[in-house]
């Protein structure tokens, strides 16, 4: 994959197709470090081939730590559970700054997730259209197809359930 660090959130316009977890880890966290106001993220089990290292944990920590009350964080999950019992250094990062970052659980009703994204401040968005793939599909500068994934997101969001394992360490 070419260098990120060329790849400007709101900037550049050059989609990319991420073909496996490094490509698409690295993505996520050169979004997450260009972050200023707002990530979103819908998932089905915490995408742990993307989201559990230490690059994006750091990312999403700094994100949080240095926009303070600024920076909204909300993360959608199918399987709370298994998470929860698997473990992820996202749950853990989302429990322990919980006044930062909320998390939910989708409503028992709801379908079962076919994608997972991550939106960045309305404009960038990483995202697994089928949960039997491998293939990201990257923007750093989208606004109108972060537009129709968000109206989902707050859709689903509304709907979502505050879930046990979500907020409370498992003993």
């Amino acid at each position: 994959m070419e260098n990120l660090e060329n790849y400007k959130l709101g900037e550049t316009e050059e989609a990319l197709v991420c073909h496996g977890a490094d490509e698409s880890q690295a993505v996520a966290v050169a979004m997450l470090r260009q972050c200023e106001r707002q990530v979103l993220i819908l998932t089905q089990d915490f995408e742990p081939s993307v989201y559990d290292n230490d690059d994006c944990l750091e990312a999403l920590e700094d994100v949080v730590l240095e926009g303070r009350h600024h920076v909204q964080v909300r993360i959608l999950i199918q399987q709370a559970a298994l998470v929860a019992q698997r473990g992820h250094r996202l749950l853990t990062l989302g429990r322990r700054m919980n006044s930062y970052i909320e998390m939910r659980c989708l409503a028992e009703s709801s379908p079962t997730l076919q994608q997972s994204f991550l939106l960045v401040d309305g404009i960038g968005l990483l995202h697994r259209p089928y949960q039997d793939s491998f293939k990201y599909f990257a923007h750093f500068k989208d606004a109108l197809s972060v537009k129709e994934l968000r109206q989902e997101f707050d859709s689903v969001w509304e709907e979502s359930t505050d879930d046990p394992y979500l907020r409370t360490l498992m003993l």
